[in-house]
């Protein structure tokens, strides 16, 4: 590769719900006034090409980038949230300790996930906007600084995370802005 890329790592905005109460919550009012704030930052960055989970948050939080500048973004499964027991209510109770943990406590399955999130970073070509969750923000800042905390740093919603990529791999440029009070 001849020349570096950048990769923004955008946290969604706002839930309308908090993680163990529903499967895929859009966004909230909050959320969505600060996705149009980091929508409007993200146009100082064009050219972009954008990438979104498939997960609804995210999917607002891209579409106020793309409401405001014309890119389509291409779900990418690659950038989903991190994989939990599929009952609810042991959502919350099963992440705390994931969050508090380091991932060489983790089992093959969130290795896994790390692993295809950390590939399609690889796969990149262009300069790309990513919107997405906090876990994989995380997982990625953690692989990127060779840090074995799942939860190295505390993204805000909407704040934008910044990655290059260079001939030698990933190279973290800056966190994004940081959260104040618990993941929701």
């Amino acid at each position: 590769m001849s020349t570096d890329l950048d990769i923004l790592l955008v946290r969604h905005g706002e839930a309308a719900a908090a993680y163990g109460e529903d499967d895929d919550p859009g966004l909230s009012d909050l959320g969505r006034s600060q996705s149009a704030l980091t929508a409007i930052e993200l146009q100082r960055c064009l050219p972009l090409i954008a990438l979104t989970s498939p997960l609804a948050r995210a999917r607002q939080t891209a579409k106020e980038f793309t409401g405001l500048t014309g890119i389509v973004a291409e779900i990418d499964d690659r950038f989903s949230e991190i994989p939990t027991p599929a009952s609810l209510s042991d959502r919350q109770a099963w992440l705390q300790p994931v969050l508090r943990g380091h991932w060489s406590q983790q089992d093959a399955s969130l290795h896994a996930w790390r692993q295809t999130a950390l590939a399609a970073l690889s796969d990149i070509q262009s300069p790309t906007v990513v919107f997405c969750h906090f876990v994989i923000i995380n997982a990625m800042v953690a692989a990127v600084t060779d840090d074995d905390r799942v939860t190295c740093f505390m993204p805000a919603n909407a704040s934008i995370t910044r990655l290059k990529k260079t001939s030698s791999g990933l190279q973290l440029v800056s966190l994004g802005a940081q959260l104040k009070t618990m993941v929701n």
